[in-house]
């Protein structure tokens, strides 16, 4: 079994030499306006010809020190010969639960560059370094959201819906019914988060969904007292006429072209989603007027962008009651599992649950995997995971995966028979076939964007 303590530290010393008059190091509060300064300029906006403002909070929020998903230490800079800084990205520490456990997860955020630097490998160096600070502080993958196909290249793949959306224009809803509650909304407080947070919760436990992301009162606290950015979103009270809590709402702190994201939308316990879309969607509309946009130039707020990812009822609930809407296909977390058998070793909890409730209850034997590159033999007693221990290859095996290929089954956003139609390479025994296909389920997950 390969333990987390087994991998590699980062023992490189900082400054570090990248040649040609380039350092790599570990960012200080100091460098916060130049890391927002260069975001803005990186992430350009051509349709509007002009840099980026609405990053620029973001990425001084990452180096300030005072983010709670990330330290000033953990953004990685890259600075040239006069100190300036040219290239850098951050680690934050993204909030994620697989079937209850905790997943230590480092995600890779606000990777940037100056243009006049790129083609050198910076970001390459950059991306290293991250992933060896993640690997020594425990955690056990990596997850990001950027660029199509560019992170394949430093071992990313993906394997997580992301972003679906219903895209609503609130002109357009239907007139409420006479009978329909009035429903009001009002920003979550510090005293009253622990409502939104009960209601938040149920939505992630009750949904049928494999991974989730905890909403802290820390993260809460920080977007709602110190946040410079837009690119975040709070929490939302929904109350009826009787002043009682009957939905949340997550509300983007932001109106981009005269839309704004809604990534959380669900109800009190007891109360009924098919009963109140329709005015919850309705309050929306008072407020949207208040989130400011990102240039003035932009449309006033009109529409909403409401993210179902993992099989949201409200899909359904807006064919029922003919609310207008236009689906937006999903986008994808690239995820990276560096170490498969710490990966399966910390879940082994989650994969016991699911032979027990299978015609594999209390299963006893060998699973000898192999991603082409590494073996592994998963050794199984009356249900559980005893051992995980290394393969020489080659060997005899009972499932072959490309690399590419495991975060995306053990994930659930792909069956094994997906797998198999998509990559040729993927193989697995008639008798292994079944137990792989409890053991790893196609199962959706809602993972929130936490910036």
């Amino acid at each position: 079994m390969v333990s987390l303590a087994q991998l590699t530290a980062d023992t490189l010393t900082y400054p570090h030499p990248l040649g040609d008059g380039y350092h790599l190091r570990w960012g200080t509060p100091a460098d916060a306006d130049a890391y927002a300064q260069l975001a803005t300029g990186a992430f350009f906006l051509k349709e509007e010809h002009v840099a980026n403002p609405n990053v620029a909070g973001y990425a001084y929020d990452l180096l300030s020190d005072r983010h709670p998903l990330c330290r000033a230490h953990d953004v990685a800079v890259v600075v040239d010969k006069h100190q300036r800084l040219v290239a850098a990205a951050a680690l934050m520490r993204q909030p994620l639960v697989y079937q209850g456990i905790p997943i230590a997860t480092g995600r890779p955020e606000l990777v940037c560059s100056e243009a006049t630097v790129r083609n050198r490998g910076l970001i390459r160096h950059v991306m290293h370094a991250l992933h060896r600070k993640s690997a020594a502080r425990g955690d056990l993958m990596q997850a990001i959201t950027g660029i199509p196909h560019y992170y394949h290249q430093f071992g990313y793949t993906w394997s997580v819906d992301h972003k679906e959306f219903l895209r609503i224009p609130l002109a357009q809803l239907p007139a409420l019914p006479a009978t329909a509650p009035a429903v009001t909304m009002r920003r979550v407080t510090t005293a009253d988060f622990a409502l939104f947070a009960a209601m938040y919760d149920a939505d992630r436990q009750h949904r049928g969904l494999l991974m989730t992301a905890p909403y802290t009162l820390a993260y809460f606290q920080h977007l709602a007292e110190h946040s410079r950015s837009s690119e975040s979103y709070l929490p939302y009270l929904c109350r009826d006429q009787h002043d009682q809590v009957v939905g949340y709402v997550l509300l983007g702190r932001r109106n981009w072209g005269g839309v704004v994201m809604v990534p959380g939308f669900g109800v009190a316990h007891g109360q009924h989603m098919l009963q109140l879309a329709l005015p919850m969607l309705h309050a929306l509309s008072d407020v949207l007027g208040a989130v400011p946009k990102v240039l003035e130039s932009h449309a006033e707020a009109h529409t909403v962008d409401v993210q179902i990812d993992g099989n949201h009822p409200l899909s359904t609930i807006c064919t029922l009651l003919h609310i207008p809407q236009q689906r937006q296909a999903p986008f994808q977390w690239y995820i990276r599992i560096a170490d498969v058998a710490a990966w399966l070793w910390h879940i082994r909890d989650a994969l016991a649950q699911r032979l027990a409730t299978s015609v594999f209850a209390g299963y006893s034997g060998t699973l000898r995997i192999s991603t082409y590159q590494a073996g592994y033999a998963l050794t199984w007693q009356n249900g559980h995971l005893t051992h995980i221990t290394p393969l020489v290859l080659p060997a005899d095996v009972d499932v072959t995966y490309p690399p590419e290929c495991v975060a995306q089954h053990v994930l659930g956003w792909r069956s094994l028979a997906e797998l198999r139609d998509w990559r040729p390479d993927v193989w697995a025994s008639p008798s292994a076939t079944p137990l792989l296909e409890v053991l790893f389920p196609k199962q959706p997950s809602w993972l929130l964007w936490m910036n």
